[in-house]
């Protein structure tokens, strides 16, 4: 299972040209998950107080088989101190919301969490009037487009080709850690028909992605955009 560090980055779109114009290739959609009706609302009566005297109230969700689940947040207000973690299947917290989330919308999609259950990681301290969150629609991911590619004989991508494959730099840690800024790029959202799963590369420390045109068309998607850093497989 390759390690994938999943985040939110600065978009803005940059068109660079190289002689001749070249007709844009029309990318292939590739279903990057389902997108169902899933309705839970935190029942903050069954929470317990932590070791650190917080109130604490958790929920997992499964689906056996999936890549990665993706949950959809509606009104989500947490007071201020209150977290709400999102932990996936190999225990490490993808998310931490507070206030009303990301941009401060309080309806979103929350980051995509690997493997085939996430967590859910309410910590409050005080109790509330109303639910402070509600969860209308899970994504469950395909895992057929993370799935392991096995090929039959020996074969080598390395020199003396025109190109080298990041792998070749495996014993170099200093250029393997550069190689690996490669990203899988998925723009998920309501209707899984049209999401994208595609690649692009890191290139600046202010979390600059490069990837082709026929993935990200415009601002909109690019906005919205998920990249999952660290994701060489």
């Amino acid at each position: 299972m390759p390690k994938v560090m999943l985040g939110l980055v600065f978009c803005a779109l940059v068109s660079v040209s190289a002689g001749a114009a070249k007709p844009v290739p029309t990318a292939e959609r590739k279903v990057v998950g389902e997108a169902e009706t899933f309705e839970l609302v935190p029942a903050l009566t069954a929470s317990h107080r932590g070791s650190d005297g917080q109130q604490v109230w958790s929920e997992r969700i499964s689906r056996p088989g999936a890549s990665f689940l993706k949950v959809h947040f509606v009104d989500l207000n947490l007071q201020p101190g209150d977290e709400l973690a999102l932990i996936n299947s190999f225990g490490r917290v993808v998310e931490t919301l507070t206030g009303r989330g990301p941009k401060d919308r309080g309806t979103f999609w929350g980051l995509s969490g690997q493997g085939d259950s996430m967590v859910l990681r309410f910590t409050f301290d005080k109790p509330y009037r109303s639910p402070p969150f509600r969860i209308d629609r899970l994504m469950v991911g395909n895992a057929a487009l993370t799935a392991p590619k096995t090929e039959s004989g020996a074969r080598s991508i390395c020199s003396p080709a025109d190109f080298e494959d990041s792998v070749c730099y495996e014993q170099d840690s200093g250029k393997w850690d550069v190689a690996r800024a490669s990203v899988g790029v998925m723009s998920v959202g309501g209707n899984a028909a049209t999401s994208l799963f595609c690649s692009g590369s890191n290139v600046s420390g202010s979390n600059a992605i490069l990837t082709n045109q026929h993935c990200v068309e415009n601002q909109a998607v690019c906005d919205n955009t998920e990249f999952g850093f660290d994701a060489y497989t």
